[in-house]
């Protein structure tokens, strides 16, 4: 069993000691963008030495690239993310990641598990997806092109000041001040948002009463 669905899973238990066995990623080129993330879940509860690490020429070799080694004596399903930057730009054409077991010959759960390994680049998104408060009337209008929020409030709603915004942005980006926080809201109000890969966007939120008839 997989952390999500069947995941990968090297055997310690049954493999004599010092026995190695490798998965290696199909090849990814990396060239064209500046930074990407290698990210997998795996346990390691009785099993030998998990090893890690990235190879620039399909796969030939790997071991001077050392991404982690001894991933051991984790029961739990963990997740593991790390930056590959170095990896990227002009020459990185031909990027293989490799996962080395070496078995243990281990009793019990003497097994090294492995899964949803991803490559992905790092987000430059730095968008608010979503913004409401309690008192709202209708949706908020997001426009990322003016980097704008206007919200209607419910007439009824005493004072524009200290009212509590849920927020939502983009994955893997933050935002400042943070979700939940009261704020002043009787004048145009700024929120930052900062995309993981450092770029920020600064959007004006407009909140008004709704207009009684």
């Amino acid at each position: 069993t997989g952390h999500e669905g069947v995941g990968l899973r090297f055997d310690s238990y049954v493999n004599s000691s010092g026995y190695t066995n490798m998965l290696k990623t199909p090849v990814f080129d990396l060239s064209a963008i500046t930074g990407a993330k290698l990210e997998f879940w795996y346990k390691n509860p009785a099993g030998g030495d998990f090893s890690v690490y990235v190879s620039t020429d399909g796969g030939t070799t790997y071991t001077s690239n050392v991404v982690a080694t001894g991933l051991t004596g984790v029961s739990a399903w963990r997740k593991f993310t790390y930056d590959l930057d170095s990896y990227c730009g002009n020459g990185f054409d031909n990027v293989v990641v490799v996962f080395k077991g070496t078995s243990n010959y281990g009793d019990d759960d003497a097994y090294i598990y492995l899964d949803d390994v991803s490559i992905r680049e790092i987000s430059s998104a730095a968008e608010i997806t979503a913004f409401s408060f309690a008192q709202d009337v209708q949706a908020a209008v997001i426009r990322s092109e003016a980097a704008s929020v206007n919200s209607t409030v419910s007439f009824s709603t005493a004072n524009l000041n200290g009212l509590v915004p849920t927020i939502a942005v983009s994955e893997y980006a933050t935002i400042s001040p943070a979700s939940g926080v009261a704020r002043d809201f009787s004048s145009r109000v700024t929120y930052t948002v900062t995309a993981e890969d450092g770029t920020t966007k600064d959007w004006t939120v407009i909140v008004t009463k709704e207009t009684v008839a």
